[in-house]
């Protein structure tokens, strides 16, 4: 073995790799070895090799059993994680090479983690890349899109996750309105949709697209890729490329379909408006929605809401972050006033005007606070 071997960090990896097998778990240079493995898992192609070789010793974490990384507190399966993620984004190879073992590790580590912010993305990415399929994924991905969906990167692997090419179109036309902190990071947003729009003999909206992409590289001085200087040569490019302004509507109208796509794992439920007020601290509207007499939740809108109290609408829910029950989408329905809700007689039992606070019983003794 030469100094060659060392400089091949794949190499050293492997070595490794046997080592651990023939000396055993020493606890804290394999949680050193991990994690100085994961931060350079995009540089490290063998990196899944590594992991598959320590996963008993990563499945034996639980959540109460923390490293430290960085400034946070972070269990060693969510660092992993984040490692196979950034190693199967770089090395797409490796999706084929590690699927069936990947398929199989998430089952087991969903049990153990998933408390970490990030975590829940990076599994429906991996989930996509393995095989796990697209219910699977949206599980974990539609949840961090509803509090992350102005960030561009988002719709892209929602993107990613979806069947449809309509769904697809929808959530990369979403992704080049959204945010991000250099325009030149979306040059493969703009590729991928011109892939499908080319597929679907849209030419003129694929023209377009394509167009923007190649910009992005030129405007950065960075050289075109040979696909896409291909693509140039095509009798139909840019030939009947459409207007600024009609991609603006284009993105508008697929904007719109795409916010609906955050909520389609929400069952709907059906409620009652009751009342609201402006707050002006938090420069929001927030109303109270009757879902039944047991269950009244909040509904936050940054712009007011024209309905008179006991108006029927249809709702999707979720708990946020502080493990709330919030109403996330909303609809008026059909139906009668307050048929959620209906009147009943009642007396007041307690009443404390210094909080606000006040408990009424109905004729069976049950009590309601107001």
């Amino acid at each position: 073995m030469g100094t060659k071997d060392f400089v091949n960090k794949n190499s050293f990896l492997d070595i490794f790799i046997d080592l651990n097998k023939k000396l055993g778990e020493e606890k804290k240079l394999l949680e050193k070895i991990i994690i100085v493995a994961s931060n350079n898992a995009d540089n490290l192609e063998s990196y899944p090799n590594l992991i598959k070789s320590l996963n008993d010793f990563i499945s034996s974490y639980d959540i109460e059993t923390f490293m430290v990384y960085g400034s946070t507190k972070i269990p060693i399966p969510e660092i992993v994680l984040k490692g196979l993620y950034k190693n199967l984004k770089r090395f797409s190879q490796n999706r084929i090479t590690t699927a069936k073992w990947l398929r199989d590790v998430l089952k087991e580590w969903n049990t153990i983690f998933l408390e970490n912010e990030w975590s829940p993305y990076y599994y429906g990415r991996l989930c996509i890349w393995c095989g796990e399929g697209r219910v699977v994924s949206l599980k974990y991905l539609l949840p961090v899109a509803r509090t992350k969906k102005s960030e561009f990167w988002i719709w892209d692997a929602l993107a990613e996750a979806m069947d449809s090419d309509e769904d697809k179109i929808a959530c990369y036309c979403r992704s080049i309105t959204g945010k991000a902190a250099e325009e030149y990071f979306k040059k493969e947003i703009y590729f991928n949709l011109g892939q499908i729009l080319e597929l679907k003999d849209e030419y003129s909206l694929a023209s377009y697209v394509y167009k923007k992409c190649i910009d992005l590289y030129l405007g950065n001085n960075k050289p075109v890729p040979k696909l896409l200087t291909e693509i140039m040569k095509s009798n139909w490019y840019a030939t009947n490329a459409i207007s600024d302004k009609e991609f603006r509507e284009y993105l508008s109208n697929n904007v719109k379909l795409a916010d609906n796509l955050l909520y389609r794992d929400l069952n709907i439920q059906t409620g009652n408006f009751i009342k609201g007020d402006f707050n002006q601290e938090k420069n929001k509207y927030y109303y109270d929605v009757a879902l039944d007499l047991h269950n009244i939740v909040k509904l936050k809108s940054k712009e007011k809401i024209i309905l008179n109290s006991g108006d029927p609408i249809n709702a999707r829910i979720e708990e946020d972050k502080h493990r709330k029950t919030i109403v996330v989408w909303w609809e008026k329905r059909e139906g009668a006033q307050w048929d959620k809700l209906p009147l009943f007689n009642a007396v007041v039992i307690f009443k404390n005007e210094s909080f606000l606070l006040a408990a009424i019983s109905k004729d069976d003794n049950e009590l309601f606070p107001v």
